[in-house]
């Protein structure tokens, strides 16, 4: 699969769970927006992303990094709870963080040695 696809779909899984965590939550914060806006940025560099460009891979690979580094803490916080749906919502976003991760990482290290 393309990175920009598995980055469409990181994207959509950052928008659509980090909406659902906010929604459900009994006492929301706007902390629990960061998945959404990451996503969103995702979503709206993704193009630039198609197209290769090495600033706008960069761009992805540090965004998808900073997502991924940041889900640990409300998973933390979801076992502490004992609150398996939030760790199921966490742990999906971390999965498709670390893969999109892995797959951009990998393309920008490819347009780099070819240019």
């Amino acid at each position: 699969m393309k990175a920009h696809k598995i980055s469409l779909v990181n994207a959509f899984v950052l928008i659509i769970f980090g909406i659902w965590a906010y929604v459900q939550s009994d006492n929301p914060s706007f902390t629990a927006l960061i998945p959404v806006f990451l996503g969103g940025l995702l979503l709206a560099f993704n193009q630039q992303v198609y197209r290769e460009s090495t600033k706008w891979l960069t761009f992805a690979v540090v965004l998808t990094f900073l997502a991924f580094t940041g889900l640990f803490m409300p998973l933390i916080g979801a076992i502490s709870r004992s609150d398996s749906l939030s760790i199921f919502r966490v742990v999906t976003m971390l999965a498709t963080s670390f893969i999109a991760l892995v797959f951009l990482t990998r393309r920008l290290i490819l347009v780099l040695r070819n240019n």
